[in-house]
């Protein structure tokens, strides 16, 4: 009797949790770093988002994150204390000689490379996008930069590792479609996981 108590018990809080869930994620938004330039390939992304509402924000890490609001009212992210730091957070390069550049160049190098260091700091899932190249073009060296591929693979596998980084590399005409569903799927499984419970 207790047994069947609990567990009716149980399936009523799961599916009032599983409405609570949907109802924030009815909400969800895409927040876009202000330093964001503005230009036809953006637009074009933002266009890929669809009916996603997106904002700009100024971000302490990365070009893109989400925001939503929770049974209690209270949105996800604080827009009040300045630059936010994410959770889970896109970092886009137009394409591989951009990621090369921040790898290896000499004025980009030190400012990605502490951009990183604040994503782990900060135990934000960094999701990389590189536009319009492939893991193939890193194997065959199909960029401009005379580094070789088995460096470059180097650099990229252990910052991967180090960085709990994820590198997608995507078409530029479907780069906002997978923004949006990298930030979406995370939030729902922050939200399966009870991270945002009590907030």
């Amino acid at each position: 009797m207790i047994k069947t108590i609990l567990s009716s018990i149980r399936k009523v809080v799961n599916k009032m949790y599983g409405y609570f869930i949907q109802k924030t994620l009815d909400t969800f938004s895409i927040l876009v770093d202000s330093r964001e330039q503005k230009n036809e390939r953006a637009q074009l992304r933002y266009q890929q988002f669809g009916t996603t509402p997106y904002d700009r924000a100024t971000l302490d890490i990365g070009d893109y994150t989400y925001d939503a609001i929770l049974p209690s009212g209270k949105h996800i992210v604080d827009r009040e204390r300045g630059a936010i730091t994410p959770r889970c957070v896109i970092e886009r390069k137009m394409n591989a000689d951009e990621l090369i550049s921040n790898i290896i160049g000499r004025h980009n190098k030190d400012r990605f490379k502490r951009e990183l260091e604040r994503a782990k700091a900060a135990n934000c899932k960094l999701h990389l996008i590189v536009e319009d190249a492939t893991w193939a073009d890193i194997f065959n060296g199909n960029y401009r930069s005379q580094i070789e591929p088995e460096v470059l693979l180097s650099y990229l596998t252990a910052y991967q590792a180090h960085y709990n980084m994820q590198i997608n590399f995507i078409s530029r005409e479907h780069s906002g479609e997978l923004i949006k569903a990298l930030l979406y799927y995370d939030l729902c499984e922050r939200l399966r996981n009870g991270e945002f419970d009590g907030k």
